[in-house]
């Protein structure tokens, strides 16, 4: 009787988690084909404004998770942090709506990033009524369905848009994520974790270190998809209508890889599921160098273009279905949130610098070596888990 309520529990808390993610992804993709020109052309923003607006709203993403983390340990608590993740990222897109000035956007921004709060203690909540053989089956399936609404928001939006134009695309956004917010509140039961003391919450082992260094050193050379996009508009003659299209193939590849990628890293290791992970990304950096130096245009150029994005929502999925399962395995129960935190930080910080490095690399040099360089630091990267990792 008493596994039996477990598992009920455990499905109950996974499907709301999976749902949650799911429409908030959808509300956030919703609107992301209309934000650079909401900023730009209805609030008369210039472009570099766009860029610091996007620029602060990532360092807020990658610094508010470590502390999140920090704090669901201390005080042992999971839930309020989570829902109130998905309310921030709810309120942030009304303001959007109503916003009648550029400045605005940046308190705004800054709500809606702090939303990532969430993810934290999201990730050890679930890792806590997990069985370990079974971590990665039910990190994919959250994944996937992530990645799923991220497929669908774009479609719905446009849609939405056609009907309301922008303000009230940004309102209707709002809905999904305080659907998710009540949907935790009302459907997902807190579990305090073990009592930790603060200075074995920082002892978290060499594996895990290991692992944040090896993560952190990929990271460095993960091109963001900004680039890809930019590639493929500008090389590969992919028209500008049709770039919602690449968005979309790259989600719903993503959908079932997280999935499966999940289930594979629950037989054959977490190391091994994460190494093909990353070595998908070398790949795809592979082709995007090989198809600048081509030079391939028109039809085959469209091809190519739509391969490559299939093929980086294969790794994408993959990865992050792995990440948090490798992290939660790796640590004790009480400090879960504090390791996801951190781990997400570290990784967050490592690719705002490749973005910085990308785009130097683009100006000055072209657009081969940025993806070069993420091509040679993705096979170091593979190659020193191979060695480093046990």
């Amino acid at each position: 009787m008493k596994h039996e309520k477990q598992r009920a529990e455990h499905k109950r808390t996974l499907r709301t988690f999976a749902f949650s993610s799911m429409l908030n992804d959808l509300g956030a993709y919703l609107i992301t084909p209309f934000w650079p020109a909401f900023v730009t052309m209805v609030l008369g923003a210039p472009v570099a404004l766009l860029g610091l607006l996007d620029g602060m709203g990532d360092l807020i993403n990658y610094g508010s998770k470590f502390p999140a983390g920090w704090l669901s340990d201390k005080i042992r608590r999971r839930k309020p942090i989570i829902w109130s993740g998905y309310l921030f990222a709810s309120v942030s897109r009304i303001g959007y709506a109503l916003a009648p000035a550029v400045g605005w956007l940046f308190p705004l921004k800054a709500v809606e990033r702090l939303g990532k709060i969430r993810d934290p203690p999201r990730d050890a909540l679930l890792a806590d009524i997990t069985p370990r053989a079974k971590r990665g089956r039910a990190f994919g399936f959250l994944e996937s369905m992530d990645r799923f609404g991220a497929a669908l928001g774009p479609l719905l939006g446009i849609l939405v848009f056609a009907l309301l134009s922008y303000r009230g695309t940004f309102a209707i956004a709002a809905i999904p994520s305080l659907i998710g917010a009540l949907a935790i509140i009302i459907f997902v039961r807190e579990r305090k974790p073990k009592l930790v003391a603060i200075g074995q919450r920082k002892k978290l082992g060499k594996k895990f270190y290991r692992l944040v260094a090896m993560a952190a050193l990929f990271a460095f050379g993960w091109i963001s998809i900004s680039f890809m996009v930019l590639h493929a508009n500008i090389y590969e003659g992919v028209p500008l209508v049709l770039t919602p299209a690449l968005f979309f193939v790259m989600s719903i590849v993503a959908t079932p890889a997280s999935n499966v990628m999940g289930r594979i890293s629950d037989r054959i290791g977490r190391k091994h599921s994460l190494m093909i992970s990353y070595a998908l990304y070398s790949i795809v950096a592979l082709g995007f160098v090989a198809a600048h130096l081509i030079g391939l245009t028109g039809t085959a150029g469209l091809a190519v273009s739509f391969v490559l994005f299939a093929l980086y929502g294969l790794h994408y999925g993959s990865t992050f279905a792995v990440h948090p399962t490798y992290v939660t395995d790796l640590v004790p129960s009480g400090s879960r949130a504090y390791a996801s935190g951190l781990f997400q930080s570290v990784f967050g910080v490592a690719t705002f610098v490749a973005s910085i490095v990308a785009g130097l690399l683009w100006d000055i040099v072209s657009p081969a070596a940025t993806f070069g360089y993420g091509l040679v630091i993705s096979v170091i990267a593979v190659a020193a888990m191979a060695v480093f990792l046990k």
